[in-house]
């Protein structure tokens, strides 16, 4: 009768992927290191996949519960690039100054896109006017990845967050909550 359950289904396979995501290390050796990023990668896209999948159905509540955690995939990328060790070849001044200033490029563009995603999340609640948890913490996260785009451009150190800073409600571990089902469908029905 509804897209509800549909839209519920994906998300959880996103949310499913999505903790794989957040369970993969970062560790060095260099070669370990490298294979973990790209495991950490390829987990990255699988659930941002399974989440646009979710938003495609086209169910509000659920859209909102998955474009938030798109913006928080990118989010907790930047976390996990901005605590890697660094490379024992690191050992000079000099050396961490350019790997910083290199990878300030890249943790910028994923708050970027971030910012791009939660923004997006909060202007489409509001013109289909979803009001929920997680419109609000989109507006949230979006105060905070503008606070560590602000910290990109100063020159002290990097400012990894912690994990429950982008963890859904209820903790990083726990399921999200599932939104108020709605009473009764009225759209009116295509005979195929």
């Amino acid at each position: 009768e509804s897209d509800f359950f549909l839209a519920m289904s994906h998300f959880y396979l996103a949310h499913i992927a999505h903790k794989r995501f957040r369970e993969l290390p970062v560790r060095l050796p260099q070669q370990q290191l490298e294979r973990d990023l790209e495991a950490k990668a390829r987990a990255f896209l699988d659930a941002q996949t399974k989440y646009v999948e979710a938003i495609k159905v086209k169910n509000p509540s659920w859209a909102t519960a998955s474009g938030y955690h798109v913006g928080t995939l990118y989010r907790e990328l930047y976390d996990a690039l901005a605590k890697a060790p660094l490379p024992p070849e690191l050992n000079s001044a000099d050396k961490r100054v350019i790997y910083d200033l290199l990878l300030r490029d890249k943790l910028r563009v994923l708050l970027e896109k971030a910012k791009d995603i939660l923004e997006k999340n909060v202007s489409m609640a509001e013109r289909v006017g979803v009001k929920n948890g997680w419109v609000e913490r989109s507006s949230e996260q979006l105060q905070e990845v503008a606070r560590l785009i602000a910290s990109l451009d100063g020159s002290g150190p990097l400012a990894p967050t912690t994990p429950s800073d982008t963890a859904a409600p209820g903790g990083p571990s726990s399921a999200p909550k599932v939104p108020a089902r709605p009473k009764k469908d009225y759209r009116p029905r295509v005979a195929l």
